[in-house]
């Protein structure tokens, strides 16, 4: 008897039990030669070190292998530290698609591909990257 019961609430407990919310990636842009200092090494620690700038408008959007990784719109100048596992840290001028507080964590940085972007009367040479917003920072 105590057989189909516990099948039912097994079949049960998915339907009652919400689904967990995908979190959005934060969109990160920085310029081509700031992304050259990633490459080979590990990232340890990423955190926005300021408050927004003014925003900037990017336009026109070319994506470096065909279909453009952002869209045109408001980016926000902000400041990052990044520290590297072999204890090099590394200041970079990023743009964000939402402004961050400053002190915010990121991890898990995954690009999105190059482009280039008009903003104002500049052609700037771009790479996008997915992070993760950390919600419980490793100390």
């Amino acid at each position: 008897m105590n057989g189909p019961l516990l099948i039912s609430l097994a079949m049960l407990v998915p339907i009652l039990l919400p689904e967990p919310q995908k979190k959005k990636p934060v969109i990160l842009v920085m310029p081509q030669t700031t992304a050259s200092m990633l490459n080979g090494n590990k990232v340890k620690t990423i955190e926005v070190t300021s408050e927004a700038a003014p925003a900037r408008v990017f336009s026109n959007i070319l994506g470096a292998q065909g279909e453009a990784p952002v869209s045109a719109g408001t980016y926000y100048p902000q400041t990052l530290v990044i520290s590297f596992a072999n204890n090099q840290t590394v200041q970079a001028d990023v743009y964000f698609a939402t402004a961050l507080s400053r002190g915010t964590k990121l991890a898990n940085l995954k690009p999105r591909g190059g482009f280039t972007a008009e903003a104002g009367k500049e052609l700037l040479q771009l790479i996008a990257f997915d992070a993760e917003m950390q919600t419980n920072p490793k100390r």
